[in-house]
């Protein structure tokens, strides 16, 4: 999961070197914005680089977040195109109001018709969070032929494990901000201030671990959507009361039968001792866990990593 609403806690000083390089780099690049037509409306999409590599479609978290923070994985672009969009309802698509639109296949049918779209006839899926629910999800029930690899950063597998998790993590906050937690969820009260502090609270732990402050230029103006994120998941990262309450597909995992990268952070709210435990499920995945990094590994730790991802993609192009 991606809490939306921190969307706008990105790069401390750490990052800003790193990111106006990157930035830079991008110029020298080929670029392509377009829209595409998918069920409920338009979504954007971008494309950077055209290298002789197969592409890199990259998947956001949220429910309803946006791609300005995968514009980090342009880094990639030197060697094969990277393809980020942005789902429907948030970031620069359509942002349409009909709930009957916010259901987990029909995302997958949003990123299938990308694929259709843009004509691709090999490509590696990264997902996010979120996002590695629908690559999941795609290639389940899907099964497209034509993809090469899989990374799931951070996943969203299983609710019921991901819950679990999220229990061990909230019993090492202060007993006072557990309390907060849990007298404003019993009341219905989840929008008052106190819980969003709490909120905050867990989220400078296990989510941006660094707690970056600033925002890369990518994402200015670029809103994500509230109403989708607690339709479909609910109030916070640790408490789930939308239509992905019971979502798992830890029994399928055994079908991903391509090379799979798991990569999350030390500190992240996807548990690396419950990835591990995904891992088993895999026939041929890799774990990676890259140290002092939170959820969003991508910002906390960016130069590592990429470093792992790149090192992932030559492995299995080189095959």
């Amino acid at each position: 999961m991606y809490r939306h609403r921190l969307f706008r806690l990105f790069f401390g000083a750490l990052f800003l070197s790193l990111f106006f390089n990157s930035y830079s780099v991008s110029q020298t690049r080929p670029e392509k914005v377009g829209y595409c037509e998918v069920p409920g409306g338009k979504i954007w999409y971008k494309i950077t680089g055209s290298g002789t590599q197969p592409p890199l479609i990259c998947i956001h978290g949220g429910p309803g977040g946006t791609s300005c923070t995968l514009s980090l994985l342009d880094s990639l672009s030197d060697e094969r195109p990277v393809i980020r969009y942005d789902q429907l309802g948030g970031g620069r698509s359509d942002h349409p109001t009909d709930s009957t639109l916010w259901r987990i296949d029909r995302f997958v049918e949003e990123l299938s018709t990308l694929v259709n779209h843009l004509q691709l006839k090999e490509y590696h899926l990264y997902g996010h969070s979120w996002g590695a629910s629908l690559a999941v999800e795609y290639m389940i029930t899907k099964q497209p032929k034509h993809v090469k690899s899989l990374i799931l950063g951070g996943p969203l597998i299983s609710t019921p494990l991901w819950i679990k998790d999220a229990a061990i993590l909230l019993s090492t906050l202060p007993d006072s901000i557990q309390d907060i937690i849990h007298k404003n969820e019993t009341a219905g009260t989840t929008d008052s201030p106190q819980y969003q502090k709490a909120i905050d609270e867990y989220n400078r732990r296990y989510l941006f671990h660094k707690n970056p402050h600033l925002r890369p230029s990518e994402c200015e103006g670029v809103k994500s959507n509230n109403f989708i994120y607690k339709f479909m998941w609910g109030p916070s990262e640790f408490t789930a009361t939308g239509n992905l309450k019971f979502f798992n597909r830890e029994s399928d995992l055994h079908k991903l039968k391509l090379p799979v990268l798991l990569i999350v952070g030390e500190y992240d709210e996807a548990r690396p001792k419950t990835v591990e435990h995904f891992k088993q499920l895999i026939p041929k995945a890799t774990l990676v866990v890259i140290p002092e990094a939170g959820h969003v590994g991508l910002v906390d730790q960016t130069v590592q990593y990429i470093k792992q991802i790149r090192q992932f993609l030559k492995g299995v192009d080189s095959q």
